[in-house]
């Protein structure tokens, strides 16, 4: 049976937290990868949000964007994190998206792309 605690593990192996960018704005992602379809959207029955698609080299990927739905699944995963690894990797994502656990901040205030871009440098900095 699929429990946080058991995406969480997955996650921690085959995923990621990342951003895109559509004209002058950054949205905050979440993405899984994952060369097996059916994982991945029992996944996303899980989480009830998100979307899987095909990469093109022979894996697919789930994935989810904006600040509600990254928001609900760190709020999922964050007490489930065991590596440092991905527990400093949220801690950067936090850092570049400051504003984004604040549940009144759906549409993402303050990730106009010239502060985005000044802390995604610092977070490579730290790296």
């Amino acid at each position: 049976m699929l429990n946080d605690e058991w995406m969480t593990g997955f996650f921690e192996g085959e995923g990621c937290f990342t951003w895109g960018k559509s004209k002058q704005r950054y949205s905050p992602k979440v993405l899984i990868a994952q060369n097996e379809k059916e994982i991945l959207e029992k996944i996303k029955a899980h989480l009830g949000f998100g979307f899987v698609s095909f990469n093109g080299k022979n894996c697919y990927r789930w994935n989810c964007g904006g600040f509600t739905s990254c928001r609900k699944f760190i709020l999922r995963v964050q007490p489930h994190l065991k590596t440092l690894t991905k527990k400093k990797q949220l801690m950067r994502f936090l850092f570049v998206f400051p504003t984004l656990m604040d549940a009144s901040n759906g549409y993402g205030h303050n990730c106009e792309a010239k502060g985005v871009e000044e802390r995604i440098k610092k977070w490579k900095a730290l790296s």
